[in-house]
């Protein structure tokens, strides 16, 4: 992933720059032993000096308060964070700006680096519009596209709760409202990126995954007719999903929360009844690693072997959910904006291929298909 510094749009948006981080904090606080404000406040005064909303002052002062914004380098590096936010997105406000987050288990450097160059990467992918919002509730884009012509869809939109630049994924119910209503949602998988850890290479990151039905019994026999028409259920179609788009994305690997770690770094540890992430991502071939992440280490050569059940990995695609799954995957090809755009990401397989053979053309053997 690009460092900030070589983004197309940072010199541009440098070139009449009169208010930068450096110069700002040398005038507010240089020569002082504390600051004499509030970091919020002092946030809020650079992004008003900078044309930044302060919905982005918001939204990077609670995610960075824990680690003492009363120091000034610290207070510092935020301001510069926030600064790179700014110039890599080319937008004063962005879709969940004021509940920005990253899930990261590093230090506050390294934490802001990972963050810019996800939200890079997430750009670069698919573009800032999906990351735009019409008014301060709704997105300015949402991906849809029928499975297999029944009134089920999948979808996909920009920012979650758990990461504000990652893409989030839904097998939902098409409802007849607005191309960017998402109330008919039945079960989301949201993904984001990190560096790995050579710096060369890029993960894939599964960071939520859960239901949205919430109680509505109608939306729960929806859930249940998905399963019985397509053989396969909401939240494994979608695990299966993201690692099909991470191979297509050329990831080194793959990661995705354990239940632990939904707990301890999102915002699972909420929920009443918490759902089970590990049961999911070791069902679909990921290992358990450190505590609060699963992964698929060497994915690009692993993943064939990881799709693929056979006796000695019980845990891959089943023959009776292939099918199902070519559905999945022919509408996420499918995939448009309410303005008829396609979506900017394409899976890498032959769309010339006979239907019944697609869904086994990404990965190389299945189920003793040669």
């Amino acid at each position: 992933m690009l460092p900030i510094s070589e983004h197309d749009r940072s010199r541009e948006a440098n070139r009449f720059r009169t208010t930068n981080p450096t110069s700002f904090m040398e005038e507010k606080f240089g020569g002082r032993k504390s600051l004499g404000m509030k970091p919020h406040d002092a946030l809020i005064l650079y992004a008003s000096d900078r044309g930044i909303s302060p919905n982005v002052a918001f939204g990077v002062y609670n995610y960075a308060r824990h680690w003492n914004l009363d120091r000034k380098d610290h207070l510092g590096a935020t301001v510069q964070f926030m600064d790179d936010l700014y110039t890599l997105t080319g937008k004063p406000d962005f879709f969940k700006s004021r509940s920005f987050n990253y899930i990261s288990e590093d230090e506050m450097t390294r934490a802001y680096q990972q963050a810019l160059g996800n939200a890079d990467f997430m750009i670069k992918q698919v573009g800032m519009g999906l990351f735009t919002r019409e008014d301060e509730s709704a997105r300015s884009i949402v991906y849809r596209a029928p499975i297999n012509g029944t009134d089920f869809i999948l979808s996909c939109k920009g920012g979650a709760g758990a990461g504000t630049f990652s893409l989030d994924f839904a097998i939902g119910v098409d409802k007849g409202r607005a191309a960017t209503n998402t109330s008919g949602e039945l079960w989301r998988t949201g993904i984001d990126t990190e560096g790995t850890e050579d710096e060369k290479g890029k993960a894939v990151r599964i960071i939520r995954t859960g239901s949205a039905v919430k109680f509505d019994p109608g939306k729960t026999e929806k859930f249940a007719e998905f399963k019985k028409v397509f053989k396969i259920t909401p939240p494994r179609a979608l695990a299966f999903l993201t690692l099909y788009l991470a191979h297509s994305l050329g990831a080194e690997k793959v990661k995705a929360l354990s239940t632990t770690g939904a707990i301890n770094l999102s915002s699972l540890r909420r929920s009443k009844n918490p759902y089970d992430y590990s049961q999911l991502f070791e069902s679909v071939g990921f290992e358990p690693g450190a505590e609060n992440w699963h992964t698929i280490p060497n994915f690009q050569d692993s993943f064939y072997s990881t799709i693929e059940t056979k006796p000695d990995n019980p845990n891959g695609l089943r023959s009776y959910e292939t099918t199902g799954m070519h559905e999945v995957l022919e509408a996420f090809q499918n995939l448009r904006g309410s303005d008829g755009k396609p979506f900017p990401i394409k899976m890498g397989f032959d769309e010339g291929m006979p239907a019944t053979e697609r869904v086994l053309a990404v990965f190389k053997t299945i189920h003793g298909w040669r």
